[in-house]
């Protein structure tokens, strides 16, 4: 499966760079989007599954990964 764009709650497209936060356990992930991986070969070389993904990059400088519908 192939996506065309990567869509936020609002139907906004999700670019490299922009801001993207999401809920996690009482608390939030958040960074600047690094990286989008749009198909079954984009995930399989980064280690993921079930794309699209987003990676965001955190102020700590660790990968992070949000799901689509996140």
């Amino acid at each position: 499966m192939s996506v065309e764009r990567v869509l936020d709650k609002q139907g906004e497209p999700i670019n490299e760079g922009d801001f993207v936060r999401t809920r996690y356990r009482g608390g939030e992930h958040k960074g600047e989007v690094d990286r989008i991986v749009m198909d079954e070969k984009g995930a399989q070389e980064e280690g993921v599954a079930n794309p699209p993904k987003v990676f965001p990059k955190r102020r700590a400088g660790l990968a992070l990964t949000l799901l689509k519908g996140s």
